[in-house]
């Protein structure tokens, strides 16, 4: 395989925006950032995204494939059982060594296999040292179109105070929505588990199913079967939705029951969603789902209520964690519709599924206080009869999962994963059936587990490259033209050469592109800046690899110009070279590889050629980026200790 390389230097760029974040600070709301991956390249190691806005080199990521479950899709009892999890529920954290146009380039080898087809997504992952949540931290709403969101994920190498609850409740996978149908024909009893959404008998249909971790199947998104974890609809006519499920399996919908023959029947209520507990949740096998979203409840009158939405995923990683009856939430949404008097009661409809209880995965070595861990399923919805018959109420939605490291639960961490009750009908106008389910039933509990280890890319890709294919590469600036020269060798073996630029060294767009008969390019220019150039070499086998990087200034009048650090390596101090136009001040910092701020100090430059001594005798030995801020300009230099 061939190995994606990119300067070092580039990789700690970032580390000027990073640190800002590894400081102690305050936060709240959503800390993270979603993007969905389009396209996978794993012989360039490299993820496509629509935007890379908001990313940069070192960024800390998440990588996780939401879906991608193979499913029955028989018109029988066994719809919606899993035939092959394929790669859904596998993730990782990496990290980015670079970004090229709309690709990320992936500083550790792909630890797993991911399909983009089965909605994979990047999750960025602040880092701070200690940090104080101030108000409730919160995961992006998932979003099945875009297939982005749900996750919310966080380091911390020092503390975490807790004075507010980390929340992913009803941000994951979404309960089926509600849609109102005509009527019946009170002689038809519809058994199908899945049918389409205009089916060619207009009475014979079914609710939506929930959504779970396999894509809906066209023309069967709909009936009472369950869809993998997510809860089947209810069938024609007013029957209750099937909980959805994570590691308990959801809750069996409720039938209409007490109509005279001559009225509609519904006697085919929305299956409960399947315990995936089996299919991920084991220490070698380390796959995480979010919780399944409940089945809608059939409705013909507008006021049913829908299948409720899954508990999202929380992942927080910490070396300490402090806090008074401190809440990590993951559970299960209720069904809701804002229609009915009491949003919570169907009125006269299907009653909707509960979602199932997230995941809540901790690896943090000490807890300090007291801590609650709720991944619940939510309660089925109830029936409230203004009809005269008794409606099919909703099942309950699974638990979750509590996931943490070392080898049993901390004794101040209390874990809540009971499933959902199952609903119930709470007033009827005939039949004698207040306060029975009509079948509904409640969903299965989670559970916890030990020995949680976050799955981390170890091996390293983000390196230098050796002379394989350039063997020289320069440029000049002369009146508003940047000239680049190379040398290419083992041509025979080159595909293509692409010229990258770059305003920050960071994101890069391609200005031309070649084939080994041509060695120079020229890039007119009329902005006074400085510009950054990189070559791209695709080989003949598809392989990908990067030139080193060159700068070149066209800026008419720099206000500072670094000569120079040297020596460099150094082993005690450096000389800094600043030619300045003015007397002003300069900041010098320093960052370590994990983009710590060690030091930074203030000094006086006078105008013309300043000689500064640096001493970096206090750091071991490692590579460590300089920024130097000089009248409104940073300058990015890479040193080199050794001992």
């Amino acid at each position: 395989m061939k190995t994606p390389g990119v300067l070092r230097f580039l990789l700690l760029t970032c580390f000027i925006v990073c640190g800002l974040s590894l400081r102690s600070q305050s936060i709240s709301g959503v800390i993270n950032s979603y993007y969905k991956v389009t396209a996978i390249n794993t012989l360039t190691n490299t993820l496509t995204l629509p935007a890379t806005g908001g990313l940069s080199p070192g960024s800390k990521i998440l990588i996780i494939q939401m879906k991608g479950a193979t499913i029955t899709s028989t018109n029988t009892a066994s719809f919606g059982d899993i035939t092959s999890i394929n790669q859904a529920g596998n993730y990782e954290v990496n990290e980015l060594c670079g970004i090229s146009g709309n690709d990320i380039i992936l500083k550790y080898q792909l630890l797993r296999s991911y399909d983009p087809s089965g909605l994979v997504q990047i999750v960025t992952i602040p880092v701070y040292n200690s940090v104080t949540i101030t108000d409730t931290l919160k995961a992006a709403a998932w979003d099945p179109v875009s297939g982005t969101g749900g996750v919310v994920v966080m380091e911390a190498t020092g503390t975490v105070t807790m004075n507010s609850p980390i929340d992913a409740s009803g941000k994951g996978f979404t309960g089926g929505a509600l849609r109102n149908y005509p009527g019946c024909v009170w002689s038809t009893n519809v058994t199908q588990y899945s049918l389409p959404i205009s089916p060619a008998d207009p009475n014979t249909n079914g609710a939506k199913k929930g959504e779970g971790i396999a894509e809906f199947i066209v023309n069967n998104e709909w009936a009472r079967g369950k869809q993998a974890n997510g809860g089947g609809g209810g069938n024609n006519h007013n029957t209750g939705g099937g909980g959805g499920s994570n590691i308990g399996s959801g809750g069996q919908g409720g039938i209409r029951s007490g109509e005279t023959f001559f009225q509609c029947h519904g006697a085919s209520a929305g299956v409960g969603g399947l315990g995936i507990q089996s299919f991920g949740y084991t220490v070698p096998n380390n796959r995480i789902f979010m919780g399944g979203g409940g089945g809608a409840g059939h409705q013909n009158n507008s006021v049913g209520t829908p299948g409720g939405n899954g508990g999202g995923i929380i992942l927080i990683k910490a070396n300490s964690i402090v806090g008074a009856s401190a809440r990590f939430l993951a559970n299960g949404a209720a069904p809701f519709n804002p229609v009915c008097s009491n949003p919570l009661i169907a009125e006269g409809d299907g009653g909707g599924g509960g979602g199932a209880g997230g995941t809540i995965l901790l690896d943090i070595q000490n807890y300090s206080g007291s801590f609650i861990a709720e991944a619940r399923g939510a309660d089925g919805s109830i029936s409230g009869n203004l009809t005269n018959s008794c409606v099919g109420p909703g099942g309950g939605g699974g638990g979750g999962m509590v996931w943490v490291t070392g080898g049993s639960i901390p004794g101040n961490l209390t874990t809540s994963l009971t499933g959902g009750a199952a609903g119930f009908i709470s007033l009827s106008n005939s039949g004698g059936c207040a306060g029975q389910n009509n079948g509904a039933t409640a969903g299965g509990n989670g559970t916890t587990l030990t020995g949680y280890a976050i799955p981390y890319a170890t091996t390293f890709v983000c390196a230098p490259l050796s002379a394989k294919y350039v063997k020289d590469f320069k440029g000049t600036h002369s009146s508003n033209l940047n000239t680049l020269l190379w040398t290419l060798i083992n041509r025979t073996s080159i595909k293509s050469v692409e010229v990258e630029k770059s305003l920050d060294a960071v994101r890069y767009t391609t200005i031309g592109s070649f084939g080994t008969e041509r060695e120079f390019y020229a890039d007119m220019n009329s902005e006074n800046k400085v510009y950054f150039y990189r070559l791209k070499i695709t080989d003949i086998s598809g392989g990908l690899e990067y030139s080193k990087t060159i700068s070149i200034d066209a800026r008419k009048n720099p206000a500072s110009i670094i000569q120079n650090i040297y020596p460099n390596p150094t082993s005690k101090s450096s000389i800094v070279s600043i030619n300045s136009q003015e007397a002003v001040n300069a900041k010098i910092s320093v960052y370590n590889q994990y983009g710590q701020l060690l030091q930074g100090k203030t000094y006086a430059l006078k105008a013309g050629s300043n000689q500064i001594e640096y001493s970096f005798s206090q750091f071991s030995s490692g590579i460590y980026l300089v920024s130097i801020q000089v009248a409104g300009e940073t300058h990015l230099k890479k040193v080199i200790v050794q001992r």
